[in-house]
């Protein structure tokens, strides 16, 4: 009996197959050389569509355009509680035409210098907040906090000031972040910085819902920026750059997305966000309260003019909360072009060291320590 291979019903060309070893070997490339056709094809279609849909939404304005997620870089790192946050014991570099920013991070992931242990110091301040507060193009010595703890021990006081500003941050980071992390630093003073954009931030990356007048804490990983910066840190830039993989990429943040401002319209988003961050001062003077520290607001002065962009802190201010309004100075005006970077919105070195001032004064001036040191104190 003869045995028939079902290679040999096929209209391959080999002839003269005399084993069935040499039959399996045949088949095997027969099958190899028709995947390969077939992947190609596939391959192929895929390039083809997917550069016509390049073209397409090249027209496309909502797709917007290739932006570098920072977030997840650098000094920075992906965060399941605040989005993202500072890396520890890390540096960098950053510089353009108009500033060189050189930044390194302590064991905690905070912009400052090692810390230092309960009672080697006489006070310690604790600064929350955004780039302003972080430093944004200036060195680690000549950041606000920093220059802020110079003016104290030049007269003669030992005062430990951390800063635990974190660049791209909005209120409700800060308050999380001191929550979660911050509050063990056992600080005397914590000095809540808000900037003009903060509400924004509030809307933009909530960490905190506010119903019936309480705060509930949202997912951070179903932030937007959250999954946009998982989905950077995962595929290639090469990927990140395609127009349709961000279009793809953005409808999948927005379905993923859990903002309690997605119904509301502007006005709404702004009531809103005033009075979550309202709650989460008086939250703040509650747990000073139970902890022993002092609270006090400090409103930044930014390039345009913001004396009249603090006008909803009035509430808490007249409740007894220790409002600071440097923003009010008329410095900030009368001398904008050295206080300020002339292309970027941040404070130069100078400005920082004027903000120093500022605070370092209405902490002078306040009854926060009645003690022997506020007497032999000279302010220059």
């Amino acid at each position: 009996m003869s045995l028939v291979y079902p290679l040999e019903r096929t209209s391959h060309p080999k002839k003269g197959i005399k084993s069935m070893r040499e039959a399996k070997s045949v088949s095997w490339r027969y099958c190899l050389k028709i995947w390969l056709g077939r992947f190609s094809l596939t391959g192929l279609g895929l390039i083809l569509g997917i550069s016509i849909c390049e073209w397409i939404l090249f027209w496309e304005p909502s797709v917007g355009e290739v932006r570098d997620v920072w977030q997840i870089h650098g000094l920075f790192q992906l965060d399941d509680q605040l989005i993202y946050s500072l890396r520890s014991n890390a540096s960098r570099q950053l510089a353009t035409e108009e500033y060189v920013e050189i930044a390194t991070t302590n064991e905690r992931g905070l912009r400052n210098k090692p810390l230092r242990e309960k009672g080697t110091y006489e006070k310690r301040i604790l600064v929350l907040g955004d780039s302003m507060i972080f430093g944004h193009g200036v060195h680690d010595d000549q950041t606000f906090p920093n220059q802020l703890e110079m003016l104290f021990h030049e007269a003669g006081m030992d005062v430990d000031v951390v800063n635990a500003g974190v660049k791209g941050y909005g209120p409700d980071q800060y308050f999380k972040f001191f929550l979660s992390s911050l509050r063990d630093l056992q600080p005397n003073l914590v000095i809540f910085s808000l900037f003009v954009n903060d509400l924004r931030d509030c809307i933009d990356t909530p960490l905190y819902d506010l119903k019936e007048g309480a705060l509930y804490s949202l997912d951070a990983r179903k932030n937007w920026l959250y999954v946009r910066c998982r989905l950077a840190s995962i595929f290639p830039n090469a990927i990140l750059r395609m127009r349709v993989f961000r279009a793809i990429a953005s409808r999948y943040a927005a379905y993923c997305t859990q903002n309690p401002t997605i119904t509301m319209n502007a006005e709404e988003g702004r009531l809103w966000a005033q009075e979550k961050v309202l709650t989460q001062i008086q939250e703040l003077e509650r747990l000073g309260e139970a902890d022993g520290f002092a609270l006090c607001v400090l409103c930044i002065p930014s390039k345009e003019d913001s004396r009249d962009r603090y006008a909803w802190l009035k509430r808490v201010q007249d409740q007894g909360t220790w409002v600071m309004e440097c923003h009010k100075d008329e410095l900030w005006h009368a001398e904008r072009g050295q206080l300020y970077f002339a292309v970027d919105q941040h404070m130069t070195p100078r400005g920082c060291k004027a903000l120093a001032r500022s605070v370092f004064e209405g902490i002078l001036q306040s009854n926060l320590w009645v003690d022997g040191n506020i007497d032999r104190v000279v302010i220059k």
